[in-house]
């Protein structure tokens, strides 16, 4: 069975396997919104994504009641919403005037952004690998974004964006990590 081929494998090959399915299954999320979006605004497409993922985890509430959802950091877990709101629907709408390789290269700087707030808010170490790490990939960025002497289109503008504030919903999540459960 699945379970006892995961048991045996060893945890850095389960991580990688997991890895490179949810790669593959955010890959074929982009792509169907990329596709749906000559249909639909990019706001439909975000609330029904949203209202798929709630009737998913339906089954959870169901049997744990609303016990996972009890917080002391309400503020915090609505910023952190919002946020990831905002971001979430700039890059909708990127996807919609934007090619899908592009698009996709472009939210990988969002860890490049994650790094930069993590140094800032959360006072992480800055050492020369990562100077290094951060240098490297804003210049892979920077190269992504234009090419030559094209011109930044908004698409590109939307996606960075996107990135940059879904890192800041990711530090929000690392802080509440501290006091919060998963």
């Amino acid at each position: 069975s699945l379970g006892s081929i995961l048991n045996g494998t060893p945890s850095t090959l389960r991580g990688m396997a997991f890895m490179l399915l949810s790669a593959l299954m955010l890959t074929g999320v982009n792509a169907l919104i990329r596709e749906m979006s000559s249909e639909l605004h990019p706001f439909e497409i975000a609330f029904f994504r949203n209202l798929f993922g709630f009737i998913v985890l339906l089954p959870v509430f169901w049997r744990r009641g609303l016990q996972p959802l009890r917080t002391g950091r309400l503020g915090l877990h609505a910023v952190r919403g919002i946020v990831h709101t905002t971001s979430s629907l700039m890059f909708f709408y990127a996807l919609s005037i934007t090619p899908l390789a592009k698009a996709t290269a472009l939210k990988f700087s969002a860890p490049l952004f994650g790094t930069l707030l993590a140094l800032m808010i959360l006072g992480e170490a800055l050492r020369a690998r990562r100077i290094t790490a951060l240098v490297i990939g804003f210049a892979g960025t920077w190269v992504i974004l234009r090419p030559g002497i094209a011109d930044v289109d908004l698409g590109s503008l939307l996606v960075l964006g996107s990135a940059a504030i879904f890192a800041t919903a990711m530090v929000i999540i690392k802080v509440l990590s501290r006091t919060e459960s998963s």
